[in-house]
């Protein structure tokens, strides 16, 4: 729950959110499949880029 609001939020504050790489690489763990990290841009541009969640 906490998630989606936060999710959500995020998404009205920064509406050209997105994604550098349309298919961001997944650890090779199977158990606990999961992002290293995960950069965004905020504008759309390559300096809009935000180091990702380590």
């Amino acid at each position: 729950m906490e998630g989606e609001i936060a999710l959500s939020a995020l998404a009205a504050a920064a509406p050209r959110l997105g994604l550098p790489d349309p298919a961001p690489p997944y650890k090779e763990n199977v158990v606990l499949r999961g992002l290293p990290k995960l950069p965004v841009r905020l504008d759309g541009s390559p300096r809009g880029v935000v180091s990702g969640w380590a």
